[in-house]
């Protein structure tokens, strides 16, 4: 039939922002009918439809689509209902592609790695991976800021900075105005409007560093980025753990004591 679509339950149409006639451009239909065809028949599986759409205003949508044929009043249809899955395939998408850039890699050349990658996957200005080195002060292992790598080992105060507030409590996100709330000179050097920031911890549990992202514009998306960047914080803190520990059997072994 030409009237594919026959009813849909408005309050969805908003995700995508079509007509429900457009759901299923003409273009689409001839392969739409013909799997309905298979479901009706019985030779379609339960398992769900994978989905990319693409809405109006540009964004792209992933949906999961469950079909099922119903027997209404004699006249047999086919039920579509969709799920949207748009932040798990983000999710997912952006760990396979840092993980990928970042599997064969171990100490100074995976925090590279992972700053470089965080910052394409997540599409950001800058991402730092910071150490601690005093109380009011931190270090930079590794940085990626506006398509280049940043100098290791330059020391920044943390005062009046969003990263204080992580050595503080654990983890700090904002979405916008982090210029008008501190006034430390990173901020300033680097514009920062959004920030989202986690730390990791040493063996004691204490802070030791974090990881950190910047941008220069708002970032609607700050809490999907600290889920992506907790679970690299967590691998970035092993690592250097695991490259002092290296280092310290190795100057224990170069002692005039040792030898």
């Amino acid at each position: 039939r030409d009237d594919l679509v026959t009813g849909v339950q408005t309050c969805a149409l908003p995700i995508f922002g079509l007509h429900h006639t457009e759901l299923y451009p003409p273009e689409e239909r001839p392969a739409m009918a013909e799997r309905f065809e298979r479901l009706l028949a019985g030779l379609v599986g339960d398992a769900p439809i994978a989905q990319q759409t693409r809405c109006r205003d540009g964004r792209i949508e992933y949906v999961e689509i469950c079909e099922k044929a119903l027997e209404i009043d004699g006249t047999t249809l086919v039920q579509l209902v969709f799920y949207d899955v748009t932040e798990r395939y983000w999710q997912e998408n952006t760990l396979r592609q840092v993980f990928e850039a970042t599997s064969s890699s171990i100490g100074q050349s995976f925090f590279e790695a992972l700053v470089a990658a965080l910052a394409s996957a997540l599409a950001v200005d800058s991402v730092f991976l910071m150490e601690a080195d005093s109380n009011t002060t931190m270090r930079l292992v590794a940085g990626w800021s506006r398509g280049q790598s940043q100098v290791r080992g330059e020391t920044f105060a943390i005062a009046h900075t969003p990263c204080g507030r992580v050595r503080q409590v654990g983890s700090f996100v904002r979405e916008r105005g982090v210029r008008a709330a501190f006034s430390g000179q990173l901020v300033a050097d680097l514009e920062i409007e959004s920030y989202v920031g986690v730390a990791f911890y040493d063996e004691g549990g204490q802070i030791c560093g974090h990881l950190c992202v910047f941008e220069r514009r708002p970032l609607p998306n700050t809490e999907q980025i600290r889920s992506i960047l907790n679970v690299f914080a967590a691998r970035a803190g092993a690592e250097l753990e695991r490259q002092r520990r290296s280092e310290e059997h190795t100057s224990e072994l170069q002692s005039p004591d040792h030898l």
